[in-house]
């Protein structure tokens, strides 16, 4: 398969991105929570928990789902510090506005990257631990099987958390960077202590409104209404942060000017 220059472009980024020596650091710290995620939370009273539902442990866990935002949050500024160094990054897309909107497509290309090399250092880990026997089974909630489960639970997580950090990111440009920081991780705080900060309109909607409600595991009573509130939170939040990037472009140019 013959590459484009731009996906050329993009793998070059991505390589002296996650070369850079900011990212080593990152990088210890995604060691460190794949070893928590894969020998800790899999570990019960009675010995490990087979692959499975191990892996299926994992993504319901708060902490871990904490641990990950803080780690897009960290790699976002990361991101935000490194496309502010390369003045020639400016210069190849000739505006601010182009790129602005650029810079959104790396930042997604590289938090998805590292949530990748993170899942599988994590599945590295459960390999050495957990790997007696696979766990295939059914996730008896729903009557579906716990692979089709752990599946849609890990992809859901992951839309979140690359729509968290496109907020993160656009709101880096308008706003002062430190206090950007500083409501991010309050956010996330008040997220690993069990709070929704939209919760109170959860019981005058007809589905769960906070994100906080999706970054674990199941919240309704059956896959079908599972799918339907998630497709339609993802279709409403892609909606409003679509336009706050659009509205952010402008804002950002005349910056700019």
């Amino acid at each position: 398969m013959k590459w484009t220059l731009n996906q050329k472009y993009y793998w070059q980024s991505l390589r002296f991105f996650l070369s850079h020596p900011r990212f080593k650091l990152t990088f210890v710290l995604m060691i460190l929570f794949g070893l928590y995620a894969s020998f800790l939370l899999p570990n019960t009273a009675s010995g490990y928990l087979a692959y499975l539902p191990a892996l299926e442990r994992i993504l319901e866990n708060r902490t871990f789902s904490f641990l990950l935002l803080l780690l897009i949050i960290l790699n976002t500024s990361q991101a935000f510090h490194t496309f502010s160094e390369d003045n020639a990054r400016i210069i190849r897309y000739q505006n601010k506005k182009n790129y602005f909107f650029e810079t959104i497509k790396m930042l997604l290309f590289y938090n998805i990257s590292v949530i990748f090399i993170q899942f599988l250092i994590v599945l590295t880990g459960l390999n050495i631990f957990c790997s007696f026997d696979l766990g295939y089974g059914i996730y008896t909630s729903w009557q579906i099987p716990n692979l089709v489960y752990i599946l849609f639970i890990f992809f859901r997580k992951v839309f979140l958390l690359m729509i968290l950090s496109v907020i993160v990111f656009v709101s880096f440009h308008l706003f002062e960077k430190a206090i950007v920081m500083l409501i991010s991780c309050l956010w996330g705080v008040n997220y690993f202590n069990g709070g929704n900060l939209l919760g109170f309109l959860d019981d005058r909607l007809l589905f769960k409104i906070g994100m906080e409600s999706y970054l674990g595991g199941a919240v309704y009573d059956s896959f079908l209404e599972e799918t339907l509130a998630t497709f339609l939170y993802l279709f409403l939040a892609f909606t409003l942060v679509s336009f706050f990037i659009k509205w952010a472009a402008k804002r950002v140019r005349r910056i700019a000017s």
